[in-house]
């Protein structure tokens, strides 16, 4: 379902590359410091259950077995952009390069 045409058509909306969205045009906080932006990113590290072969691959850096997750969200705090199933062993770099 999530890798469908009729999924994508009806939920996902990209935004235009050249309008600053109005979450930030009419908020002093923002404007006109983020006048370019469209949305802000963030990782997380989430517990995960895996098979005993893949442990040493999600082992993260504080010793959990985690994934990874990338997030993207627009300023009205609605997500435009998820990727997961990183290794919670991957760097940050290399799942940025991937999104």
């Amino acid at each position: 379902m999530l890798i469908s045409k009729e999924f994508y058509a009806f939920y996902i909306t990209l935004p235009s590359p050249n309008k600053t969205p109005p979450e930030i045009c009419n908020n002093g906080r923002f404007f006109p410091w983020f006048a370019d932006c469209i949305s802000a990113i963030d990782g997380s590290l989430l517990d995960a259950f895996v098979a005993t072969g893949d442990m040493s691959r999600y082992h993260s850096q504080k010793g959990r077995i985690s994934t990874n997750l990338l997030a993207a969200c627009r300023f009205n705090l609605l997500f435009c952009y998820i990727l997961s199933s990183w290794e919670g062993s991957a760097a940050d770099g290399q799942v940025l390069d991937d999104a």
